[in-house]
């Protein structure tokens, strides 16, 4: 996600939270999973929340849990899943502290979602909420072990450098 996408998101955002879609693959919400997504992030007062999930494999629907967020995990990768709640004052806040830091920055064309999670980790919680919300179709089939070494893929250099910077 790049910097200005993050930027426009945090423009728009009126509500207490915003829920970000973190892919382009079908996205099918469970009956009053916004509803627990928001009703946890309240009694949580966290950051940002994140939950399991089913994931349509093959035709067939899999679980697909997720692990809980370390303090201090800086992992570009880390699988938070295809649906965040995020916290809106929050989000507003990073835009501002990154506008004023803009002279040492520059935008990013891949880090961003990266970027803005760093900063929530610093003024909050990442919480995960160990219930499956919601089923995602896969659209990339490759074994989980060709997927596991995308990052030293030569042509994925320039994001690298990126979440580096980051």
């Amino acid at each position: 996600m790049t910097s200005d996408t993050v930027r426009e998101i945090a423009t728009k955002a009126t509500a207490e939270y915003v829920i970000l879609f973190l892919t382009d693959s079908p996205v099918t919400m469970g009956l009053y999973a916004l509803n627990r997504l928001l009703r946890v992030a309240v009694e949580t007062d966290a950051a940002m929340v994140y939950s399991d999930r089913y994931q349509v494999e093959g035709g067939e629907v899999v679980p697909h849990p997720v692990i809980d967020y370390q303090l201090g995990s800086v992992r570009d990768d880390f699988d938070f899943g295809s649906v965040v709640l995020i916290k809106s004052s929050l989000l507003k806040d990073f835009i501002r502290a990154r506008s004023e830091e803009m002279d040492m920055k520059s935008d990013f064309l891949y880090a961003g979602l990266y970027e803005l999670r760093l900063f929530l980790s610093r003024k909050g919680s990442i919480f995960h909420l160990n219930e499956y919300l919601y089923t995602e179709e896969e659209r990339d089939l490759r074994a989980s072990g060709e997927k596991q070494f995308d990052y030293v893929n030569p042509s994925n250099r320039e994001v690298q450098v990126e979440m580096a910077q980051a």
